[in-house]
Parts: structure tokens; sequence; C-alpha cells
């Protein structure tokens, strides 16, 4: 991702911006998308801050750098208050082990050393839905000597039990109230409107406001854009001499006068 300009930077280290509950249950209708893509939204950090590896204050610590979106893929909440964000940081690898089942004999492991193959995590019935553990390349499955199990039923698969190793991109976790929680957003999304906000020199109090997609009456029909993006309908309402558009979105509806917010619902 090419750097954002410097005076945007400079000028939004100083914001913290928490997520309310309330916006959380508003925008949960959006998460379906991304929810499907293992993504629960999107976490913009303002500052540099240092993320937990292992849970919230669980492991050691990894720094993220300021200024990314990352994809949010977990939840949790400490003492029941404080919420916190699992984070994907594609720009560092770790190391991962474990043990499956699969019902690939070694030579189709093989034949798939560069496809992707499902690891369950116990032997699945006819019929069960299959419990995925991971997936990964097949050259990264290895299988564990005799460890072959006969199928549950007549004419069902034999399963094995396989090792496996990968690199996958670092798990962390952070608190939401250090940066901006978008759910339902993409960390493209976020990311793209916060480069176009600083090369428009956007000011830094409207700039964070508008990652956190909180959007003003007065604001411009581009602010809304830059907040809550694309609306999924647009129609018109009133007399010809009154017109007003309403662009309508998963968390709602906002109302224009000419290019500028009337009100939001």
């Amino acid at each position: 991702m090419p750097p954002a300009p410097s005076s945007p930077i400079r000028r939004t280290r100083r914001w913290r911006l928490p997520l309310g509950i309330g916006c959380a249950l508003a925008v949960w209708a959006a998460l379906a998308p991304l929810a499907a893509a293992g993504e629960l939204g999107a976490f913009f950090a303002l500052a540099p801050l240092s993320a937990y590896e292992r849970g919230p204050r669980q492991g050691g610590r990894l720094p993220l750098a300021p200024h990314v979106a990352y994809a949010v893929v977990g939840l949790g909440w400490e003492g029941g208050e404080r919420l916190w964000l699992k984070l994907r940081v594609p720009d560092r690898l770790q190391l991962v082990r474990g043990e499956g089942w699969t019902p690939l004999t070694a030579q189709e492991l093989a034949a798939r050393s560069m496809g992707q193959v499902e690891v369950y995590s116990r032997p699945v019935a006819p019929g069960e839905a299959p419990a995925v553990a991971v997936k990964m390349a097949g050259s990264e499955v290895q299988v564990s000597v005799g460890a072959r199990e006969p199928g549950r039923a007549a004419g069902s698969l034999a399963w094995q039990r396989v090792r496996y190793a990968t690199r996958r991109p670092a798990q962390v976790w952070v608190p939401a109230s250090l940066g901006v929680y978008r759910p339902g957003r993409s960390p493209a999304f976020v990311a793209g409107a916060y480069q176009e906000m600083g090369a428009r020199h956007v000011p830094a109090e409207s700039l964070a406001r508008l990652l956190a997609g909180i959007v003003r009456t007065g604001d411009s029909a581009q602010n809304v854009r830059w907040a809550w993006g694309e609306p999924q309908r647009t129609r018109n309402e009133g007399a010809e001499g009154r017109r007003v558009s309403v662009w309508e979105y998963a968390e709602g509806q906002i109302r224009f006068d000419g290019d500028a917010v009337l009100s939001v619902h």
C-alpha cells in the first residue's frame, strides 16, 4: 500500500475513536459479505501500537504500523465491557502446526501439492456436516504413519490422521478504542478513504470522524461516500420546488438538500 500524504498522518495521531455498541448493532446486517470471507470489518490504526499475540493481554507483543487498515477476524470482551479485536496482519507470517484428519491418501495429497486441501478436526460420518480445522496447500500436510481409521459406515471414506505446518498471516489482539473499527467495511474501503482524504487535505478532525463512519448535517455527498461508501439505492422525495434526495444504506438513510446532508436516520 502506498504511504498516505504526510500532513494528515501527523495531524491524526492523537485521535482515539471507540466504537459504541449501538453502532455495532446498527450495521450488523452489513457484515454478511465480509463474514463469508472470514472477516468482520476493518480496524484502522491511527498511531503506532502494540498488539497481543495470543489474546486480550495474553502472549507476546507485536508492534503494528500506523495508518494501516487491518482485517478484523474475531471479537472478544474484557470484563464484559471493553471490546477487543482480533486482527489479521498480512505482512507478518507465523508458523502454525497442528493435527487433523483427511480422507485423502498420501498419493492424493502429493497430487494436490499446490492445490487447497481441507483438514478436518475429526472424521466425518456420511451425511454429517464437516468440521473444517484448516485449509491449506497439500504440500503443507503430512500423513502420520499408522493412523488410518476405517469409515464409520459401509461405503464411507477411510480417514487418516495428518500433521500440518504452514505459515499464515499473524493474528493479534488490540483494544477497539485504540483506533477506528468499521464493522461491515473492508480494509481496502477504509484505506482508500484515508488515502483520498489525505490527498485532498481534509482537516484532521473531519478525516478521523469520517473514517469512523460518523456523518453530520451539512456534510457533502463526497464526505458521505468516504464515510459510508456508495448507497445501495437512491430516490427522490418532495415536490418540484423542494426536491430531497435520499441515499439508502444498510446502516440507515441519508437525506440531501442539494449536495448537503439534511438529516441522517
